[in-house]
Order: structure tokens, then sequence, then C-alpha cells
């Protein structure tokens, strides 16, 4: 018997859909191997932030694709806050004005980080929050002393007050000595639109600025700054290898965020190349990234840089490879490791008890409608909801969560051999109805 050709190709696709459609991303709490109760004493709004504890991260997929947040037997929406990490933002060649030397012979000039074709802003939000500029410059063999001022734009010619946001950074060039040189020069974060930069000369000649570069970001909310952490770790000398003085720091859990690595040493006087390499496992290792490290404490220079800033990362170890050369090792007493724990933004009501639930295998990622708001959410007028003690899930039942097809390969098999044969019989059909034509 031939079915019609529309009854055939709904088999065929009602066959396919069920075997290779992934189910829903949503899951019963027996399915979850973790849970901790969310302590909502206090919390008002219609929106709050649960930030994923160590604990559970330690635990949860890498892209939290598991956790989920229940009012009784209601699924509760969330979605993973938006965080800034400065290390992350964006770096603008601004134009600079009053270039030139004062009645001291300090050379001074203005930064314009306004665009040029908006150099009025309405209001403080509309400028980007900056920390750090570089002095680009080709002088060679230096050692000066850098103040940094901010002020309003009030006028495209009046600046108003000006404050000071840096008097003791220095910047230096003693590669004529092998020590290296450095133009960053760190300040007080500031929105203001305008920077003037004095560098004290003390009566040497005056360095020639060729231009300057500038870190722009925006604010980081004290809502996100409350998740820093200072990582708990251990670390192991590995000796040295073609001239690398090699160290793995264990940060004792996975899926740990990090974006900072301190290097703490008794040392002084030296400049080196540093690389820095994370692993999951310890063994297949991928670059962070490699940088300069120097801390110099001299008759005309005491300045130092030990630390290093990348985009947030989360391997559990870190590979720190300093290349001494020829020199001695620097003694290491110590790193400093530090990040910003996840936020995730969840639909509140203060009449509910919540509780979160991770720890599931081969999850589907949840998606909501709060995913595609979150960015017009004001995060600063949201409360943080304490996460409890983290329990194991007495009503867990450990399931088999490998891939349908893994779990059932011999009725895969047979359906694709009657798919086969459903598929010849089309076919078949197909020439005989051609045949009869002809």
């Amino acid at each position: 018997m031939i079915f019609p050709k529309t009854f055939r190709l709904a088999i065929v696709t009602a066959l396919l859909c069920g075997i290779f459609v992934p189910g829903s991303a949503f899951a019963a709490p027996s399915e979850f191997r973790y849970q901790a109760e969310l302590n909502t004493e206090g919390i008002q709004g219609s929106y709050a932030l649960v930030e994923i504890l160590d604990e559970v991260l330690d635990n949860a997929a890498e892209d939290y694709s598991d956790i989920r947040i229940l009012a009784g037997k209601e699924e509760v929406p969330y979605a993973l806050a938006p965080t800034y990490v400065p290390r992350e933002s964006s770096i603008i060649s601004p134009l600079i004005s009053n270039l030139g030397t004062d009645d001291k012979g300090n050379t001074s000039f203005v930064v314009q980080l306004s665009p040029l074709e908006n150099p009025l802003r309405k209001s403080l939000e509309q400028y980007p929050l900056t920390n750090k500029l570089q002095i680009l410059t080709k002088d060679k063999n230096y050692v000066r002393k850098v103040k940094v001022e901010s002020a309003f734009q009030q006028t495209p010619d009046v600046s108003g007050e000006w404050t000071t946001l840096q008097t003791g950074a220095t910047i230096f060039d003693l590669s004529a000595e092998g020590k290296g040189s450095n133009t960053d020069v760190l300040y007080s974060q500031t929105q203001q639109g305008l920077l003037r930069v004095t560098i004290f000369n003390e009566g040497q000649s005056p360095l020639k600025i060729d231009s300057v570069k500038v870190q722009l970001g925006y604010a980081i909310s004290p809502k996100f700054l409350a998740t820093a952490k200072l990582r708990p770790h251990s670390l192991e000398s590995k000796g040295r290898a073609q001239g690398q003085d090699i160290f793995v720091v264990d940060l004792l859990k996975k899926n740990l965020p990090t974006r900072s690595l301190e290097v703490k040493t008794t040392s002084q006087n030296f400049n080196r190349r540093i690389s820095l390499e994370g692993s999951n496992e310890g063994d297949k290792w991928t670059v962070i990234t490699n940088n300069e490290i120097y801390s110099y404490d001299l008759d005309k220079i005491k300045s130092a840089k030990l630390l290093l800033e990348f985009p947030s990362v989360k391997y559990r170890y870190l590979r720190v490879k300093i290349n001494s050369g020829d020199d001695q090792p620097l003694k290491i007493q110590d790193v400093e490791v530090n990040g910003f724990n996840p936020l995730l933004v969840m639909d509140f009501d203060q009449v509910k008890s919540y509780t979160m639930y991770w720890g599931k295998n081969n999850s589907s990622a949840p998606i909501y409608d709060i995913e595609k708001i979150k960015s017009l959410l004001n995060y600063d007028a949201m409360n943080i909801v304490e996460v409890g003690a983290v329990q194991l899930n007495k009503s867990y039942q450990a399931t088999d969560n490998r891939p349908w097809t893994e779990r059932n390969g011999w009725l895969l098999q047979v359906v694709l051999g009657f798919l086969i044969l459903i598929l010849i019989g089309i076919i078949i059909a197909s020439f005989r109805k051609i045949k009869l034509k002809t």
C-alpha cells in the first residue's frame, strides 16, 4: 500500500522532530544536585540581584546554563546582569591643546575628552569615565613627575574649576641603562571632560610631547564592586626553564572569574617580561596576557608596576612565566588574584519565597523575556539578595544525562532504517508515476 505523499512527508517530519529537536530548558527541582534558599528579608522592588557565590560556581555549568530560580513550583525569570570590566574599555587618541611650558619651565597641555562634533555635554552621565592616560614622546633617558587635573568644559573656550586627580605619578625612560620605560599615568576616576597634564621638568629640557592615549570606560556600579573577590589559592614554583621562572597558581575551585594578578616580591631594581596562561585541568595552557613588570627604588626614580589586568577569564589554574634571562630569579613571596563574581537579575515579588537550584549536566540555558530588557534596568536601585547555605538537594534523583542518541542508540538505528525504507518507497512511487506519464 502506498500512502499519500503529504501523509508520508508528515510521518518523516514527525519522526525527525522526535529524535533531533532538543527538549525544553525547564527541569524539575529533583533533577538538580544542589540548592540554596534566597534570603529576601527587607528586599523591595520589582527586580533583585543575586550574586553567584564561589560554592555555586564550583559546581555549576561553565556558562551557568543549569541555574534555576523557583518560587515554589514556579520558575522565576532571570538573566545574567551586565558587568563592566575596566580592562575591556576602549583606548582613544584625543585632541590636545595649549601645549607649551609655564613660567617655571614645566610642560603643560590640556586633553579634550569630548567629541569634536559635540564638545559640550548636557549631563555627567554622557561623559565616559577615565582613570588612565599614556604620554607619547620620542625622548629617551628621562625621569619626570606628573600632575593630572580635571574640569568640566562650561563653554567651548571656558573650563570650570580644576580638581587635582594625581600629583605623585612618575614617567621615565631608562632604556639606555637597560631598565625599560613607562609613560602610563594612573589617576582618580573622573567623568569630567577636560584633563590638564603638567610635567615637572625641574630645570631639564622639556619633553617633546607627540600625543596622548586615554583609556575610556563606564562607571562600575557599587553593586558590582560588592562582588569583587580576593581569590584564595596555592602557589607552587615549577623551577626554571630556558631563562623563565615558572609558577603555577591553583585557585582551588573551578569556574571562578578572575581579571587581575599582582606579583608580590621583595626584589628591587628589575624589569622583566611576564606571561600569564590559563588551564582548567593543568595540562593544556592558553595565553591570557603578555606584559611587563618592574620595580625601581633608585635616587632618580621610585616606581613599580607589578599588577597584570586582563579581560575576565575562568581558569582554575594560572601559570606565571617570568623571563629573567641571565639575571637571578625574582624573590616571589606570593601573588594576589582578584575577580568579580557574576550577578543575576531576577523578577522579584516580596511575598514569595525563592530557592536557587543548580548542578544538572547537559542542561539547556533558559531564555526569558528579562534578557531583552536587562540593559534598560537601573541596577543601582536594586538590592542584592543573600544566598543561604549551599545544601545537597534531598529530592535529587540521579538521571542519565547523556544525549538521547547515546542512551538509545539501538532505537535510533531502527528508526533510521525505517526512514530509509519510507524514502525508498517514495522514490519508487515517484519513478512509477513518471513512467506512467511517459
